[in-house]
């Protein structure tokens, strides 16, 4: 399935992808350095650190101990999650929209020994114009679709379709309560600490745009640490 087999774009997408550009910044991307890293950071910081880090760990438990995998790293951010892959014996490929984000994880591959930095290629793109069309055994986009309007999603997961038509691992921001709740209250921070909209999703809404790729919704877990939720997800054909 490619982009042309699904709706056309809302008019939300481009405003949406500027906001981020600019949010994942130079000033923001030091914020996510922050709370990447090991430093002490502040209460909020460190539930979104504790709660990204749990995430993680279970996305690659998920992936568990199998042959060498083709990996899509959709939204690859510092390269934390790649770097984990290809320690495993994956091949990765990063791609972020943020140029601060992709140079810092370039930075980090050259820690890394000779076979990693072997298995591990980083680029800035999006996903939509994303030029690599090598078919992937994986997709995995952690804490990006939660930044896209709803009435996006069905394109989005489209693009990710084409590039792994079999499985992907993804986040969600989930439709509840107590998430929206702590939205409301972010925007009451001061402009320079507040994070960019979150768009919750229900998972009716998931599911049909799953649906609608192909794909079925295999198994999720929320995660819920202090002003970090969301559900990781996965999905296949």
């Amino acid at each position: 399935m490619s982009l042309t087999d699904t709706a056309q774009p809302t008019g939300q997408l481009e405003p949406r992808k500027a906001a981020l550009r600019e949010y994942f910044g130079p000033a923001g991307f030091e914020r996510w350095k922050i709370i990447y890293g090991d430093g002490p950071v502040s209460f909020i910081r460190r539930t979104v650190r504790e709660g990204h880090a749990a995430v993680v760990g279970q996305a690659m438990e998920w992936i568990g101990p199998q042959s060498a995998l083709r990996v899509l790293d959709a939204g690859c951010g510092p390269g934390v999650v790649s770097l984990q892959l290809a320690r495993q014996g994956h091949t990765v490929k990063g791609y972020d929209l943020s140029e601060q984000m992709v140079e810092a994880a370039r930075q980090s591959l050259t820690q890394e020994p000779v076979e990693v930095r072997e298995r591990v290629e980083f680029n800035c793109s999006d996903l939509e114009t994303l030029a690599d069309q090598a078919k992937f055994d994986l997709a995995i986009c952690l804490d990006v679709l939660i930044y896209y309007p709803e009435e996006e999603l069905t394109r989005m997961l489209s693009r990710l379709k084409t590039l792994s038509p079999d499985r992907l691992i993804f986040t969600y921001a989930p439709a509840s309560l107590l998430l929206r709740g702590m939205h409301w209250l972010g925007k009451k921070f001061p402009r320079r600490q507040r994070a960019t909209r979150l768009e919750i999703i229900g998972e009716k809404a998931v599911k049909r745009a799953l649906a609608a790729n192909g794909w079925h919704l295999a198994r999720q877990r929320h995660f819920n640490k202090g002003f970090y939720h969301v559900v990781l997800a996965e999905a296949v054909a």
